[in-house]
């Protein structure tokens, strides 16, 4: 079993956020944000037979389509790291100039902070949440950062010594750099989308 990690956009204050605040949904129905969105692209309407129960998942069901409802295309608002996660945030630090910028590279793979202490994923990781105010700061660092930068620090012995996360020393490397360049656009395409929207990030590892 693998560690993968996705991003998704969720407004700051939602009906969602609150009845999970106030205990009305467990905290770790969050996980499954990503998985009701990604069954909800492909059906393109409210999934009605929920894979989970749709009796105990109702309310939260409900939360996620109020969402859909007063916040247009947010379930197609969000960036899929997969298990490369790991990649891309090593290379981001690179081309940090400062300790602050080290950290908005940090806090934009790994969200800023735990949603609750009872959020957590099937394996264990804490849910994870960036507010709005942060996410702005991290499209504005985002944004001044190119693919010749990524390409600059790319070093795929350095990355293997650093022990990333499915980082293997025979890997095509070739190949995984066209991943990474695929995942740096889309986590800068995310973060601008976001951003446009007033929204947060929510951080889901499993």
């Amino acid at each position: 079993m693998g560690w993968e990690l996705q991003l998704n956009a969720l407004p700051s204050k939602c009906t969602l956020l609150e009845n999970v605040v106030n205990s009305d949904i467990d905290a770790e129905y969050l996980l499954f944000v990503r998985r009701y969105f990604s069954l909800r692209r492909e059906q393109q309407s409210r999934v009605n037979k929920f894979p989970y129960g749709e009796a105990e998942y109702k309310q939260f069901v409900d939360a996620l389509e109020e969402l859909v409802e007063t916040h247009s295309g947010i379930e197609n608002r969000y960036c899929d790291l997969s298990r490369r996660f790991d990649w891309i945030k090593w290379l981001l630090m690179k081309c940090a100039l400062s300790e602050e910028e080290e950290s908005l590279a940090v806090t934009a793979i790994t969200g800023q902070s735990n949603v609750l202490p009872s959020a957590r994923s099937t394996q264990g990781f804490p849910i994870r949440w960036t507010p709005a105010d942060k996410c702005e700061l991290i499209h504005i660092w985002l944004s001044g950062i190119t693919e010749e930068d990524i390409k600059s620090k790319y070093a795929p012995v350095l990355m293997y010594d650093a022990h990333l996360y499915k980082w293997h020393q025979t890997r095509d490397t070739d190949e995984a750099f066209g991943w990474i360049v695929r995942d740096f656009t889309a986590l800068k395409r995310f973060y601008e989308d976001v951003v446009d929207n007033s929204e947060a990030v929510l951080v889901v590892t499993d």
